[in-house]
């Protein structure tokens, strides 16, 4: 009834931890004037318009449940969401409802613990309760799969980065932005992605859509073909996290074409996936490794062309030797710094070939590179290409 009112969440919350039911708040006053003096020493803060005309709606339809509906010609919540091709994030659930689910849990399965490091969080318990209330049982994505302790870690960075602006304070207020996991290949590890199974699959069995130890079977083993060591004569490579939220994906979406189309169990369609079927293993199967790219090697009228650093045939690398020289095999080294009026400059490497375009606006020294005998540039105006040509 208090949710049917619209009721904020956080009032309902206080109303049901105080041992408020449906009968004792029909009681509350016996008529309107009562009442609005009786909320008032329930919440003590100031309530605002809307929230105490939601609260009064609760209460008369707990004295008169089968004339206690809103309006005529307004349409509620409830029947403007389920019309609705917009959807949003689930309704949280209470505490209370939390709490039940969690006693349920212990109860089937007396053996596990609950940890906040393998509880599931708000978000994501809501949403599979959501799902499981209108049999919506499309795939969960990774990136809401939080535990309650990786909910509150991400919530308390994100709200130690804000700024303490009255703008942003209202962005988030108006803004509901719960966290969520990045999912990426450098982001996650083996032991982030089993967490992230367990939770998803503890939440699961806490609302009682499917069995732990299916659950478990099917993400046991999906685990197991992504870790599995490969040999580098292979020339195979495991799957990277994206390709396996890919293939997981892909594989419960056949558990609920089952569940749906074939009105099968949630445990016989895991068990179908994990055992039955060939697509478990065909999914997260090792990828053959990818050769490694050649370094370029041309040469002739394409040196210079282009943004960055010559090719490797080129009369000169960027590694020095010792004295600031650089090696080239087969070639004079050309030095890669010199002293102009007492002060070292890096010499410009593609000056020597008289391919820089950029004239004073270089930050290097524009001066031959070509050695003398005693180790020093030569320093004059001209390319180190050029040097032989040019006047001693």
């Amino acid at each position: 009834m208090l949710a049917s009112a619209n009721v904020n969440p956080l009032h309902a919350d206080h109303l049901i931890q105080d041992g408020w039911t449906a009968s004792h708040f029909a009681l509350l006053a016996d008529d309107g004037s009562q009442f609005d003096a009786a909320i008032l020493e329930i919440f003590p803060d100031k309530l605002e318009p809307l929230e105490r005309a939601a609260l009064k709606l609760a209460w008369t339809k707990c004295r008169h449940p089968a004339s206690g509906s809103a309006p005529e010609g307004a349409a509620s919540l409830d029947s403007v969401a389920s019309n609705s091709w917009s959807e949003t994030f689930a309704s949280k659930i209470t505490q209370a409802v939390v709490s039940q689910l969690k006693t349920t849990f212990k109860t089937n399965y007396p053996a596990e613990v609950l940890l906040p490091e393998n509880t599931p969080s708000l978000r994501l318990l809501s949403t599979i309760v959501h799902r499981k209330s209108k049999l919506d049982f499309r795939r969960i994505p990774w990136k809401i799969r939080l535990s309650a302790a990786k909910s509150d870690e991400i919530t308390t960075l994100k709200s130690s980065r804000l700024a303490k602006s009255a703008g942003l304070t209202l962005h988030t207020m108006l803004l509901d932005d719960p966290p969520s996991l990045e999912v990426s290949n450098g982001a996650f590890g083996m032991h982030a992605l089993r967490q992230m199974f367990e939770t998803f699959a503890i939440g699961m069995a806490m609302a009682e859509v499917a069995h732990l130890s299916s659950l478990k079977q099917y993400y046991l083993k999906f685990l197991q073909l992504m870790s599995q060591r490969l040999e580098p004569d292979t020339g195979l490579r495991p799957v990277t996290i994206l390709e396996a939220q890919e293939a997981d994906k892909t594989l419960m979406t056949v558990v609920a074409d089952l569940v749906l189309e074939r009105h099968w169990t949630w445990d016989d369609a895991l068990y179908e996936v994990t055992y039955i079927r060939a697509d478990l293993m065909s999914m997260p199967q090792p990828r053959p490794r990818l050769p490694k790219t050649a370094a370029s090697t041309s040469t002739g009228s394409q040196y210079g062309k282009g943004v960055g650093s010559p090719p490797r045939s080129a009369p000169y690398s960027k590694g020095k030797s010792k004295g600031g020289k650089s090696k080239s095999k087969g070639q004079v080294a050309w030095v890669t710094e010199t002293f102009v009026k007492g002060e070292r400059k890096q010499l410009c490497m593609r000056y020597q070939t008289n391919n820089c375009t950029l004239g004073d606006g270089c930050k290097f020294h524009h001066g031959c590179a070509f050695p003398f005998s005693d180790g020093q540039a030569c320093g004059k105006s001209h390319g180190a290409q050029q040097h032989a040509a040019s006047p001693q």
